[in-house]
């Protein structure tokens, strides 16, 4: 679903394979809500993130996790 990063500073989105349309990324947004990650849409095809100013390795460690999980389970 995912074919590239893209990163400005702390902002990072995840680009996903054109085509695949605006609801799979809303229904991953959807699903990291109900885990507790807030990310946003940008566009057709980006998943967005905007971390907090002041983020330790642990936080970014889960949201990792969580961001892997639901996006393997829409393989």
């Amino acid at each position: 679903m995912i074919y590239e990063t893209l990163s400005s500073g702390a902002r990072i989105g995840l680009l996903a394979v054109p085509g695949k349309g605006r609801n799979r990324i809303t229904a991953a947004i959807d699903q990291l809500a109900e885990e507790g990650v807030l990310a946003l849409t940008a566009g057709m095809n980006v998943m967005r993130f905007l971390p907090p100013l002041v983020i330790d390795g642990k936080d970014v460690d889960t949201v990792i996790a969580k961001v892997s999980e639901v996006l393997a389970a829409d393989a």
